[in-house]
This record gives structure tokens, C-alpha cells and sequence, in this order.
């Protein structure tokens, strides 16, 4: 069995397809919780938390 390699990635682009995906999956219109388990030293955290601030507020209207 090979390895797997875990890609941490904190991009606004990156979290945006999961985020929709995620919805996809679940067949749901808006996301409870989510949980950034690694941070994405490349880009700075508040880029993604800022996305994902919007990304809330877009859901609730």
C-alpha cells in the first residue's frame, strides 16, 4: 500500500470548490460548521476566514 500525501491547501479557490462540493454531497444549502484542520502558511488565514465569512453571508440570503 502506498502512502497517501495530504494537500493542505488555504486558497480562496481551493476552500470554494470544497465548500460546494461539500454541499453537493450532502444535498444541503448551507454549511453548519467548517473547520480549517491545517493552516495554509503560503496565504494568510484571514484570506480564507474573510471567504468564508462571505461565503456564509451568501448562503443566508
Amino acid at each position: 500500500m502506498e502512502p497517501t500525501q495530504v494537500v493542505v491547501k488555504g486558497t480562496v479557490e481551493y476552500v470554494r470548490s470544497y465548500c460546494e462540493a461539500s454541499l453537493k454531497r450532502l444535498g444541503m444549502d448551507y454549511i453548519d460548521l467548517y473547520y480549517i484542520h491545517w493552516i495554509y502558511t503560503s496565504r494568510p488565514i484571514e484570506e480564507t476566514v474573510s471567504f468564508l465569512f462571505i461565503f456564509a453571508i451568501y448562503q443566508c440570503t
